[in-house]
């Protein structure tokens, strides 16, 4: 299976490179990412998309304008809103043409979700396509992967979706398309059920733990501390000698995590509701997602460098490098963990910050509406209730907005973070895993058995070949 896919690669490889016309080059881009294997093209994908970048590019299809936005955005490359002005009248309306064009529709609608701070056209674009879209979705469209694909937009918009369940989905629907690849499906479900099989065998190595007592601690926490402890060293004893020191910047973020954890329990046995703001300085830090970005990135291999490290602890800005391709090419070749990648998300700042944000307040939103826990302090919901003497539904809006708002923080990052964009790729790929847990308002993390299909479809079931 491993010698097909390989083979496979080949084939593929080949085929972006005969690649010439700039729409062909940006389908067959997104093909590969909605199949969840564009990590095999890299250096191939960053020179296509840099040559598009720098191409004139004069089309008359949404569907491909926005298609281009999408692509180049989520790789770092700016492109303006202003775009999108030639599809609109001189009322700053879209033209009624592009509402027949359902396709259309759901590229800006996927597009326009990349948006940064400002961009106000661009949440307008937003609400246009999501009112068009709703109308698609309703009107059962003739069209079953499109109607499919609609649908799971407006659950949650595509750059907002884990890479692993889009292709999920993605792979049963390609074959229903005029311009399938065989070669290409035929990668995807293979590539799929061999990283299957990669998760299992790590899944059987979580289970192997050695257990040894701590004495000092009470019983409850023995085995989880032990664990804890055995787990770091693992980690630790797979770091090359020279990069040993990042176990110190995994450990900082675990204690400082702690240190929140522990406030927090002091507020719920005080009975104390804290402000909206001294919940968050506390919350956003307990949401657990700064230490995970840490944690990710001391084992993270190749992906970060010294200057994303001192990014991730929020002691300096990133360089940016004037090369737009000879600038990704270099972070993909030499991008590896290092003090500055951990400092800039032990610092939480930016997009860290953005991505604990939306971590908070998802989980939030399903306690308070479903009920939290005996033992859990009050949620950011009841802070901003009690302070500006709200309801449930104005502190919901209002904290909605936030996540919004956080969402832009992560998308601008891409631009203000160029040179770490694949570290910032990482927190935002953390960001769609929690959105994924907590969509609908409901909390998959306590109640796991609301994933156990797509769990089981991740890590149990073979796609069949």
């Amino acid at each position: 299976m491993r010698d097909r896919a390989d083979q496979l690669k080949e084939e593929v490889t080949l085929l972006i490179e005969a690649c010439k016309d700039v729409e062909e080059k940006l389908k067959l881009v997104d093909v590969l990412q909605h199949l969840g294997i564009d990590h095999h093209f890299e250096r191939d994908i960053v020179v296509a998309l840099s040559d598009i970048h720098s191409a004139d590019f004069n089309s008359s299809s949404l569907h491909d304008v926005a298609l281009r936005f999408r692509l180049l955005r989520q790789h770092g490359l700016w492109v303006s809103p202003d775009e999108f002005n030639k599809f609109k009248g001189p009322d700053g309306r879209f033209n009624d043409e592009v509402i027949d064009d359902p396709m259309g529709m759901l590229s800006l609608y996927n597009a326009a979700h990349l948006l940064i701070h400002g961009e106000v056209e661009l949440e307008e674009a937003i609400l246009f396509s999501r009112h068009q879209l709703e109308t698609v979705r309703a009107s059962n469209l003739k069209s079953p992967p499109l109607l499919q694909q609609v649908t799971r937009a407006l659950q949650m918009p595509l750059p907002r979706t884990s890479n692993r369940i889009e292709a999920l989905n993605y792979i049963a629907e390609y074959n229903q398309e005029q311009a399938c690849n065989p070669s290409v499906l035929e990668l995807a479900r293979l590539d799929f059920n061999l990283l299957q099989l990669l998760h299992l065998r790590e899944l059987k190595e979580f289970s192997r733990w050695d257990e040894s007592a701590i004495s000092v601690l009470p019983e409850y926490l023995k085995n989880y501390y032990a664990k804890l402890l055995s787990t770091f060293t693992e980690i630790e004893d797979e770091l090359k000698s020279d990069e040993k020191y990042y176990i110190t910047y995994a450990v900082k973020a675990y204690q400082w995590l702690c240190k929140h954890y522990l406030q927090q329990a002091v507020w719920f046995h005080q009975n104390y509701i804290p402000s909206f703001q001294d919940h968050l300085d506390v919350s956003i830090v307990s949401s657990g997602i700064s230490m995970m970005s840490v944690v990710s990135f001391v084992s993270a291999g190749d992906l970060a460098t010294k200057e994303a490290l001192e990014w991730a602890f929020g002691c300096t800005d990133a360089v940016k490098a004037c090369s737009e391709i000879g600038r990704f090419l270099n972070d993909f070749a030499a991008f590896k963990v290092t003090k500055e990648a951990l400092e800039w998300a032990f610092g939480c700042t930016d997009a860290v910050k953005a991505c604990s944000e939306i971590g908070r307040f998802l989980n939030d939103f399903a306690a308070f509406k479903h009920g939290k826990a005996k033992l859990d302090m009050v949620t950011s919901v009841e802070s901003y209730m009690k302070e500006h003497n709200v309801t449930g539904e104005v502190a919901t809006a209002v904290l909605s907005n936030m996540v919004e708002d956080a969402w832009k923080t992560i998308n601008q990052a891409r631009f203000e973070r160029s040179s770490l964009l694949p570290a910032v790729n990482r927190v935002a790929n953390l960001a769609m895993s929690i959105v994924f847990i907590y969509r609908g308002s409901k909390d998959a993390y306590t109640f796991s058995k609301l994933n156990k299909k797509t769990i089981e479809q991740l890590f149990v079931k073979p796609i069949p070949i």
